[in-house]
């Protein structure tokens, strides 16, 4: 099983309560370009998306599903509190598809990464990690980190590939 572990998008300045707050057009416009990204690995893998219940999550899952053809975003509670044994037992253990987008918040995607690779990232708004996973029986699992990607350096990316196909 493959695990992408997403950040959410850049916000808006708010005053509003913390769960509510709605992406910026940046936060938008950078989690379009990670879809890309993503869907170059994935494919037209069978891939199930999950966010956690917080609006700018919700948001940035419902983008990713979009770019990626998948009809439904699944909510679940452990992506707010980083219950990752709670994870794995009702989520991971549960999912059919072969690939699992996990769109949360910091700390806890970075504590999730650690414990599954041993990596020590901090996720910027929109970065997604990709880990090839190991479920683990009565365990949470483990993993490798084979990508970590943020929107800054998708410019440099673009640019590399257009030079490589101009050659």
């Amino acid at each position: 099983m493959y695990i992408w572990l997403m950040r959410h998008g850049a916000t808006e300045l708010s005053k509003g309560a913390d769960a509510e707050y709605r992406l910026s057009a940046r936060g938008v416009a950078d989690v379009k370009a990670m879809a890309a990204i993503i869907r170059s690995y994935t494919g037209e893998n069978d891939i199930a998306v999950y966010s956690s219940l917080i609006t700018r999550a919700v948001q940035t899952a419902e983008i990713m599903a979009a770019q990626l053809g998948v009809h439904e975003v699944r909510r679940h509670e452990t992506l707010i509190d980083g219950d990752i044994s709670g994870f794995y037992e009702h989520v991971l253990r549960q999912t059919a598809e072969k690939t699992v987008l996990c769109v949360g918040h910091s700390p806890y995607l970075e504590e999730w990464l650690r414990y599954w690779t041993g990596a020590e990232i901090d996720f910027s708004h929109a970065a997604a990690a990709f880990v090839d996973y190991k479920q683990g029986g009565d365990s949470v699992g483990t993993g490798q980190l084979l990508l970590y990607v943020q929107p800054a350096v998708l410019p440099l990316l673009r640019q590399q590939t257009e030079r490589r196909d101009s050659e």
